[in-house]
């Protein structure tokens, strides 16, 4: 065997030997790598960023944010799940990311069965809203002015997401099902659109919608959470609307499907305790969002549960992959 090659089955043998806490141990051993498969300026953008600096302190490295934005989340994911599962590349996602799959044939990428989640940061429920120009105030007073002109009116959707499912099912619900919807590459564009008035209603998260509404920019006409939100206590759940519609989104970290899970385990209690520090945790409190921090099969059961959910919503809607 020539000599070069002996030293190469060395290295293999060598490093098969080195036992997985040991690779913990040692991690990270380089620049940390978060891609985020959305265009920057949304919550996919803004917590990892938070969360950046303390990362950066507790490892000693820095934390480089890549963009890998596309189809919905997948492009990015799929990058990630082909990186060394050695801890120095991570992503940063919505959850509703799981549901790509069940819309882009080409996703072959599938987050809920090929990465392993590691921890949830945070999670938000819905707040919809709709633009001044549209005369209610409520989201029973939408429901009666649309019915008459829902052809002629549009809605604001994540194209390819959980967003998709979440409001189609809804407005079917609401006898709303020929609204048109108008799909964008992520929630800073749907925001936007909502704002200007071209789509006449809009599901998105309470943080980058609170100033707008606080502004008179926009009209929050319900929560989709089981209880009234307690940042905007005055704002009525769906459920007291009159449709039995409890809905929510969070945002977490997920690796390389073959890492180890004593790494995952470090990653993971890393990732938490810097959440849990008061000056993340309060920031990502003021913009609206809950810290919801788990344990990475914890996270990996409910990312798995939230994709069969998504999974029975598309079959009974009759959405298949385009």
């Amino acid at each position: 065997m020539p000599r070069y090659l002996a030293f190469a089955v060395l290295l293999s043998i060598c490093a098969a030997l080195v036992p997985p806490q040991a690779l913990a141990q040692t991690f990270p051993s380089q620049r940390v790598t978060v891609i985020i498969p959305f265009p920057p300026g949304g919550p996919t953008d803004l917590i990892p960023r938070l969360m950046a600096p303390g990362l950066e302190e507790l490892w000693g490295q820095s934390i480089v944010l890549d963009y890998h934005p596309g189809a919905a989340g997948s492009i990015g994911a799929a990058h990630m799940g082909r990186a060394n599962p050695d801890g120095h590349t991570l992503l940063f996602t919505g959850e509703g990311t799981v549901a790509t799959v069940l819309f882009v044939r080409e996703a072959t990428f599938n987050l809920a069965r090929d990465s392993k989640p590691l921890t949830s940061v945070t999670s938000t429920p819905y707040l919809i809203v709709a633009p001044p120009q549209v005369p209610v105030k409520s989201l029973k007073e939408f429901i009666a002015y649309a019915k008459g002109r829902a052809a002629q009116m549009n809605w604001a959707t994540i194209e390819n997401s959980n967003y998709h499912l979440d409001q189609t099912e809804f407005f079917q619900k609401a006898g709303l099902g020929n609204m048109v919807s108008v799909p964008y590459p992520g929630a800073a564009a749907a925001t936007t659109a909502v704002l200007r008035n071209d789509v006449q209603i809009y599901f998105g998260a309470a943080f980058g919608l609170a100033s707008y509404i606080a502004d008179g920019k926009l009209t929050p006409l319900a929560v989709t959470s089981a209880e009234r939100y307690s940042r905007m206590p005055n704002v009525p759940t769906v459920r007291e609307s009159g449709f039995e519609y409890v809905r929510g989104f969070g945002f977490g970290y997920f690796a390389p499907a073959g890492i180890s899970d004593a790494l995952a385990t470090r990653i993971a209690r890393d990732i938490v305790a810097v959440a849990k520090r008061p000056e993340v945790s309060g920031k990502l409190t003021s913009m609206g969002f809950d810290v919801v921090t788990s344990e990475p099969n914890q996270y990996k059961a409910q990312v798995e549960a939230m994709y069969n959910k998504y999974v029975e919503i598309a079959n009974r809607l009759g959405i298949k992959p385009q």
